[in-house]
């Protein structure tokens, strides 16, 4: 799986790690599990509803999502990363 990433992303991602040091462990295991398979279970992948209706998420921990989107077979943009009430707000 390709992996595109957006500035709001890259913001995010390093808004979390100012934060928190050690989220970066745990965003790279995700990442890699996605990349490897999209469907794995462990990441609770799932399409989004209302003002963000054909955009989809995963989690990093219990509290951590990725925001992305489906680009074409094998490749998705990822567009936000935060804490579950953060990135959701869209």
């Amino acid at each position: 799986m390709k992996v595109e990433l957006t500035g709001r992303y890259l913001t995010g991602l390093k808004r979390l790690h100012d934060q928190d040091a050690m989220i970066g462990r745990d965003v790279v295991v995700a990442i890699r599990r996605f990349e490897k398979n999209h469907k794995d279970t462990r990441l609770r992948v799932h399409s989004l509803k209302r003002k963000l209706r054909g955009k989809h998420a995963f989690s990093v921990n219990d509290n951590i999502r990725i925001v992305f989107v489906y680009l074409g077979n094998n490749t998705v943009r990822f567009i936000a990363i935060g804490k579950h009430e953060e990135v959701y707000l869209d």
